[in-house]
């Protein structure tokens, strides 16, 4: 038996460690074997934690399951728990003194040379991540969200190496934006319904659909896995990637899909937020100008009686509220009041406030009392009026003299009357429905006194809706408490204190609607 001289085993082992990396080192390898063993062909294998066998290098003739004749295996241990082997035919001149430290060296230097292969790949890796985030990166200049989400759908497609992949965009969780890259619809439909129903499991980063077995070979699908959007309410999303191979994902691509997830939703959420800056921008231009149009349609300088003076005031909880009020002179000797509240708010219900607006002028100059004029209005309504919406309204008459009022009433709040000695009461006149709601023979009206000295109160249900900062309500109480206390001064002053203490009252809460007042003082003679 031949042994290697010590002289010589000592510059093979030098040699496995003087190489660049590892196709020189496994020739290196095969070099010795052939100089110092008379070994032309060997095979090294490699098994990983779980066992998994993966030829690592083969040189000399084509290897089968056995080597022809008599076969030397000899164990490695690479790194940690991977282990493997080499085998090769046998040799004369091979010993077990030689076996022992040629193998000893090929691990050590098969452990050097994975180590600066996996730092290399890292490395790799590193600038792959880099450069990934960069590309997705640049998505956030985009403000067109069918390209923002086609482009990440196609990013993540070729990060995992999958074949096609979709993504849902929902708003207030209802289907707002669908996009597919090559996903059959109803492959696309199996994935969403499976989401729903719960039938998904945690895969590092992302999420794994779970389809039944029929499904999942009917479509040839080993990868079906779903990537979140996170994003701000009422918007959520999501992503598809399918594929028919399964995509075994390390934890580094694991951390690139969740870094480049962050960067797709906040691209994503960007282009909806400068949409919806666009949207609310286009709707403040409308409001303002609906704001001017209703200004214009509410009276300007109300007009009096001798013994009457009269005030109204209204301030929409938006732009452009649906409250409306006006003071007509009928003739020479009687006045007529109405106060009313669209439902709704916007530009809509100023809409319609105007439509109101235009049938009342057309019918308080003819000879009609205000039960009449409410139910020619309500025909009216009723027969061209949208479904769904209607109008409240109280509308009042002044003789001359101003001892005494008609009132009618459809639907409206009541009014509110303070006599000379402070006392409040509530007027309800004949109740009546809202206008547009059904048609009515008539709307009934009710005759009431009004003495020198005495004062009304018309107003919407804005006033005692409008809450403070708990949530608790203006109510009737305190707006009678309000107006009671306005005796001894100006009928428009006594509003103003009104509205003052109303805002006093709502702190830093908003307007819960709008708000509208028509003040009546019945001044004495000779005051």
């Amino acid at each position: 038996m031949i042994t290697t001289p010590a002289s010589e085993t000592l510059s093979w082992q030098i040699s496995l460690f003087d190489v660049d990396d590892l196709e020189e080192f496994y020739r290196e390898v095969a070099s010795i074997l052939h100089c110092n063993f008379d070994v032309d062909s060997y095979e090294i294998r490699l098994y990983d934690r779980k066992h998994k066998l993966f030829p690592e290098y083969r040189h000399g003739p084509a290897f089968g399951k056995e080597i022809g004749g008599a076969e030397v295996q000899l164990p490695l241990l690479i790194k940690g728990e991977d282990f493997g082997l080499i085998r090769m035919p046998a040799s004369e001149v091979w010993n077990s003194a030689d076996g022992e430290a040629f193998t000893i060296v090929v691990s050590l230097g098969l452990f050097f040379q994975k180590m600066i292969d996996e730092q290399s790949r890292q490395i790799d890796n590193g600038l792959a991540h880099i450069q990934a985030l960069k590309s997705l990166g640049e998505l956030l200049g985009e403000l067109d969200q069918n390209l923002v989400l086609n482009r990440t759908i196609k990013f993540f497609i070729d990060l995992v190496e999958a074949d096609v992949g979709s993504a849902m965009l929902y708003k207030h969780n209802k289907p707002l934006l669908e996009i597919r890259q090559g996903l059959p619809e109803s492959v696309h439909n199996l994935l969403i319904a499976a989401c729903r129903r719960g039938s998904v499991e945690r895969r590092g980063y992302m999420e794994n659909v779970i389809l039944d077995d029929m499904s999942s070979n009917q479509f040839n699908l080993n990868t079906t896995m779903r990537i979140p959007l996170d994003l701000k309410a009422p918007y959520s999303g999501e992503i598809f990637i399918v594929s028919g191979d399964e995509c075994d994902l390390n934890i580094r691509q694991q951390e690139l899909i969740s870094s480049c997830q962050v960067i797709g939703s906040m691209a994503l959420q960007k282009s909806l937020d400068h949409e919806e800056q666009i949207r609310q921008h286009r709707l403040n231009e409308q409001l303002i100008v609906a704001r001017d149009i209703q200004q214009q349609l509410l009276p300007g300088a109300l007009p009096t009686m001798s013994s009457l003076e009269v005030v109204g005031h209204s301030m929409p909880a938006l732009y452009v509220g649906g409250d409306y009020y006006d003071v007509m002179s009928k003739g020479d000797k009687d006045l007529i009041a109405i106060i009313a509240d669209v439902s709704g708010k916007g530009v809509q219900a100023a809409m319609r406030m105007s439509g109101f607006r235009s049938m009342l002028h057309s019918l308080a100059w003819q000879d009609l009392g205000p039960g009449e004029i409410l139910t020619r209005i309500n025909e009216f309504l009723v027969r061209d009026s949208v479904s769904g919406h209607f109008i409240t309204a109280c509308c009042l008459m002044f003789r001359e003299g101003c001892d005494t009022f008609d009132m009618a009433v459809a639907g409206h709040e009541p009014v509110l009357k303070v006599d000379r000695n402070g006392k409040a009461i509530f007027i309800e006149g004949e109740p009546g429905l809202p206008l547009g709601l059904k048609s009515s023979d008539s709307y009934a009206e009710t005759e009431h006194k009004l003495g020198p000295g005495e004062r009304l109160l018309m107003y919407t249900d804005g006033i005692t809706d409008t809450c403070d900062e708990k949530g608790m309500r203006f109510g009737t109480e305190r707006m009678m408490e309000s107006f009671k206390g306005g005796e001894g001064m100006t009928t428009e002053e006594s509003l103003r204190k009104l509205f003052s203490e109303l805002e006093d009252f709502r702190g830093q809460a908003a307007w819960a609607d709008d708000l509208t007042a028509l003040t009546f003082n019945h001044i004495e003679r000779g005051s």
